[in-house]
């Protein structure tokens, strides 16, 4: 597995799904797009991660750090064994506090 700095972490922890692909065009437009420089170094370095991972590998990282991260968040974690549901929506993104 592969290792992430705190601040890919954060930008995984913000991705809108767990798949590869969909992983890889969020992060590559916000490369071309953003105009912060760390940010897009970041994302740079983190998309580089991604690429070199297996469709199930990537999913299995994405979702672990979406669950997982920030540590504040785990008393309003997934059920089940996948982190998004069927429509591509984090569960803890809709459970009221």
């Amino acid at each position: 597995m592969i290792t992430l700095t705190e601040d890919e972490k954060r930008m995984v922890f913000q991705l809108e799904g767990c798949r590869r692909y969909d992983a890889i065009q969020e992060i590559a437009m916000l490369c071309r797009y953003t105009h912060d420089h760390d940010k897009r170094a970041t994302a740079e370095n983190l998309l580089k991660k991604l690429q070199e991972l297996s469709e199930d590998d990537c999913k299995e990282l994405i979702c672990d750090i979406q669950r997982n991260y920030p540590p504040a968040l785990e008393s309003k974690d997934c059920w089940g064994d996948d982190c998004c549901s069927k429509t591509g929506i984090r569960c803890h993104e809709t459970r009221r506090a």
